[in-house]
């Protein structure tokens, strides 16, 4: 950690790392006055770190202003000492901040080496907690530190050799749908948590795929702490986005939730229904899930409301999609606020049915997009939320689209109240979708496995609790049917 007097050259010592492709954090120093009388700190390459302290205020000694990228805590700081190997000290400073900001660079590079200093810079920034800060010094910016799991690139891969026939019925039609299991529903089904966890999991590992098809996305920031999005970035929100829940018989909507950022749901207070958020930082393919769920089929209203930052410029439409195509049980409603030159804000709602009334506000400033079951409530609603460039309009079928292969991805012709994942859709290839999609297997669960189950490629599920295997993993191993039992695995299956 390096702090000191004006100097260009450290400065452009600093900005040369940088353009080497090394991301670099600098302590804003400890002299309590204007960062910008600092070097590196004034390099506007590097990442430039106040310390904050255990009240969530600006330290004391913290230097600040407009060259400080963003703050994280820096006093009575608990770390490995130079004494010896097993010696440790509690000290405060701008330098006990910068490695905490290291840390979640390091975490963001794990998951996506490739990336540019200035790509891990913006991300880190994008993703700060905003406006939690106090007492801080003239022009600095109220950003605190946050520290989150990006999702892996290793996540779990598709089937190298795309089938070309179900493997039970080679004369299935290229455009069927798997069919529903024969198992009886009952058999090993998923408590009441599993289907949030399978969805959420499903969600994240394929929301490239998900989104894929869609041309000019932004990468919004905020929406995974807080109960609205604060800004998005360019002007997106006036704190919008924040949802709310009802069920029958009740005209008052609960909320706003608060977002969650998991995989786990939380009660909303309203009879059995659960959510939760998750939203999707693969870089070019941010996208924004809230599932809600009821086992006794208690949603009967979603509702978002907000502010947008259109300023009245652009113009806002909204409309019914219609049933999939992936699965007819569900049916789907948009809204759309575009054109205003600020992100374009796209909701899409999937709901079971098609008996439910939509409504919206045509003024450009107003979030409010709700979608009301009248009396035919269900078990589960999904909603979707991604940005365009430069306002850019998608149009209805961009949204139908979006809904089949979100549907596709979450395997959504599974029970409407025991759905597990089933996608065809490839994490790593939007575009690979197999000719035809198998049928549910009716051969014994107890059926010999294989030498290693995990040699082949996972194809589908069934109620009965085993995993359907017909894809050739590679050298010898046969194409054939055959059956792992089922085990779950840090929260996955």
């Amino acid at each position: 950690s390096l702090s000191g007097p004006a100097s260009v050259t450290l400065d452009e010592a600093t900005a040369a790392l940088v353009a080497a492709g090394v991301t670099v954090t600098v302590p804003a120093g400890n002299d309590g006055w204007d960062a910008c009388s600092n070097s590196p700190a004034r390099e506007p390459t590097a990442i430039t770190v106040g310390a904050s302290d255990e009240q969530d205020a600006a330290a004391l000694f913290t230097n600040y202003g407009s060259c400080v990228d963003l703050f994280a805590p820096g006093t009575n700081a608990l770390s490995a000492d130079y004494g010896s190997d097993t010696i440790s000290s509690t000290r405060s400073g701008t330098s006990m901040a910068a490695p905490y900001v290291l840390g979640v660079m390091a975490l963001y590079l794990q998951s996506y080496p490739g990336a540019s200093p200035s790509e891990v810079s913006t991300e880190i920034l994008n993703f700060t907690t905003k406006n939690a800060l106090t007492g801080l010094g003239a022009g600095s910016p109220n950003r605190l530190l946050y520290s989150f799991a990006y999702p892996l690139t290793s996540a779990p891969t598709s089937p190298t050799t795309t089938p070309t026939a179900a493997p039970t019925s080679p004369t299935a039609s290229p455009t069927a749908a798997p069919t529903s299991p024969t198992a009886s529903p009952t058999t090993n089904a998923p408590t009441a948590s599993e289907p949030v966890r399978d969805v959420v999991s499903s969600f994240i590992s394929f929301a490239p795929s998900i989104i894929g098809g869609l041309s000019s996305l932004y990468d919004f920031t905020d929406g995974m702490t807080g109960t609205c999005i604060d800004d998005g970035g360019n002007d997106m929100y006036d704190c919008g986005n924040s949802i709310y829940i009802k069920r029958p018989g009740v005209n008052t909507y609960v909320g706003p939730l608060t977002y969650r950022q998991s995989t786990s749901e939380a009660t909303t207070g309203v009879g059995d229904i659960t959510y939760t958020t998750y939203k999707s930082i693969t870089p070019g393919s941010f996208i924004w899930l809230a599932m809600f769920y009821s086992p006794a089929s208690m949603i009967d209203g979603v509702k978002i409301d907000g502010g947008n930052g259109a300023d009245g410029r652009g113009s806002a439409t909204w409309g019914a999609l219609g049933v999939s195509s992936v699965d007819s049980r569900f049916y789907g409603w948009y809204k759309s606020v575009a054109g205003a030159g600020d992100p374009s804000i796209n909701q899409l709602i999937i709901a079971p049915g098609s008996s439910w009334t939509q409504s919206a506000s045509s003024n450009t400033d107003s979030d409010l997009h709700a979608l009301t079951g009248n009396g035919t409530s269900a078990s589960r609603v999904y909603y979707l939320l991604w940005a365009g460039r430069s306002g850019y309009s998608y149009s209805a079928d961009d949204f139908r689209t979006t809904m089949n292969a979100f549907l596709e991805a979450i395997g959504s012709t599974s029970s409407p109240t025991s759905m597990a994942p089933t996608s065809t859709l490839s994490p790593t290839s939007p575009t690979a979708t197999p000719t035809a999609s198998p049928t549910s297997p009716t051969a014994s669960p107890t059926a010999s496995a294989p030498a290693s189950c995990a040699e082949y490629m996972f194809w589908g599920y069934t109620a009965s609790g085993v995993y359907t295997i017909s894809a050739k993993a590679g050298s010898d191993l046969p194409e054939s049917t055959v059956y792992c039992d089922m085990e779950e695995d840090g929260g996955g299956w």
